[in-house]
């Protein structure tokens, strides 16, 4: 299995995406960065929406729990978190 196949997309809209990348390692929210590098994690953002990959479902899932916590202290209510699993031979994401 190739490394990133599984994804969670949050969409946030432009201000909460840029304060959630920041609690995902991108600024000095080390516990939690360290926690996602822990479990092999890696962030990006595309306007107003976070994605975060991961090697495994199980590891994604642990990156949601640590995720939607940092959005509760954020104070930031998602418009829709969804994990989704990339289809090698389709070349599409299932969500």
């Amino acid at each position: 299995m190739a490394r990133d196949d599984w994804r969670l997309r949050i969409d946030l809209g432009e201000e909460g995406a840029g304060g959630l990348l920041g609690r995902l390692g991108l600024s000095d929210a080390h516990e939690l960065a360290k926690d996602l590098e822990r479990h092999r994690v890696e962030a990006s953002e595309d306007e107003g929406t976070v994605f975060v990959y991961a090697d495994s479902s199980l590891e994604l899932e642990r990156a949601r729990a640590l995720i939607e916590k940092e959005l509760a202290d954020l104070k930031l209510e998602p418009l829709e978190i969804v994990s989704g699993h990339w289809l090698h031979d389709e070349e599409r994401w299932q969500e």
